[in-house]
């Protein structure tokens, strides 16, 4: 990488609310990139917490840290936009409150995307980090999408997302927008995070970048760790209502395809994997099947649980 293409100003965008206990972690972090030409902008959505004084007391050191606040709590959605509104530099790194990033991140990150940019025509493509999930013993590499090197793209990605079908080539894995980084002009083209979604907007954004064409490709080395702290938002139930409210709003493009009520079945296997009990997770995956046989054994019965559990547990789908 030539040092003009390091002068590239980045935006390093945090969402924050009430993060008292890990925001200087994750900004320290940020500090601490081998980037030089860097932005990092909190926006503070109403902490009712010491974040925000914590913050303004850190950017009082660093004429790098900007932070706008909002005066009333408008949810993850609303401050996700607000940050790309409010971001100077030429590329946004998301990077949430209680995550800490690798120092080598954004380099790795950028050369993966102007690669991907190289080997395709696409005018916008998101890259994507693998993770180290702190707090998660089982599986505590998060593998990101297209973290071998080959671009995924399309609506086989919203599909993907959406229903758990693998596209015939590539690898799916980690979209969450804890790692997302992409060109300034591909957020203005994607548009706004929607702000009726507290979870799962993310997820939507990936979805729309798909359906417009756009491009997915992933590292394959780690670039942050990534902490599953309990939040309000984060509760089993509430997520599930958002999975679903997700495919609700996909329902046409899903319908098209002949695939909402296996998208619908997805999203009860996420949940009851997760809340039980085990026995409806079975009659789950077993209802997958039923509705999509051929696309579920074409994928080599291997339609996956957001967790990562394979649907291969099928021969024991019986309550």
């Amino acid at each position: 990488m030539t040092g003009h293409e390091e002068q590239t100003l980045i935006t390093i965008a945090i969402a924050c609310f009430n993060a008292h206990d890990t925001i200087e972690r994750s900004i320290r972090s940020a500090q601490a990139l081998d980037w030089p030409a860097l932005e990092i902008l909190v926006v503070d959505d109403a902490s009712t917490d010491k974040s925000l004084a914590l913050v303004r007391q850190l950017s009082a050191s660093d004429n790098r840290i900007r932070v706008v606040v909002h005066n009333i709590n408008l949810g993850t959605g609303a401050t996700r936009t607000r940050l790309v509104q409010e971001a100077r530099g030429e590329f946004i790194a998301f990077l949430d409150d209680d995550d800490v990033c690798r120092p080598s991140r954004l380099r790795d990150q950028i050369s993966a995307l102007r690669r991907a940019e190289q080997q395709s025509s696409l005018p916008f493509i998101a890259c994507y980090g693998s993770r180290r999930i702190i707090g998660q013993t089982r599986n505590p590499r998060g593998a990101a999408i297209a973290s071998d090197g080959e671009v995924l793209q399309g609506e086989a990605v919203a599909l993907a997302i959406l229903t758990g079908l693998r596209p015939s080539t590539g690898r799916m894995g980690r979209h969450g927008s804890c790692t997302l980084l992409a060109r300034r002009g591909t957020f203005m083209a994607v548009g706004d995070f929607d702000p009726l979604f507290r979870r799962h907007q993310d997820t939507d954004w990936a979805i729309r970048l798909a359906l417009m064409g756009g491009g997915f490709i992933g590292t394959s080395e780690i670039v942050l760790d990534q902490y599953i702290t309990p939040s309000s938002d984060k509760n089993d139930k509430l997520v599930h209502d958002l999975a679903l409210a997700l495919r609700r709003k996909h329902r046409i493009f899903l319908q098209s395809r002949g695939y909402y009520r296996l998208a619908i079945a997805r999203a009860e296997m996420n949940y009851f994997n997760s809340a039980g009990p085990k026995w409806r997770f079975r009659l789950a995956v077993l209802k997958a099947f039923l509705l999509a046989p051929t696309s579920f054994c074409r994928n080599g019965c291997a339609l996956k649980t957001e967790s990562g559990v394979d649907a291969s547990m099928l021969n024991k789908a019986t309550p």
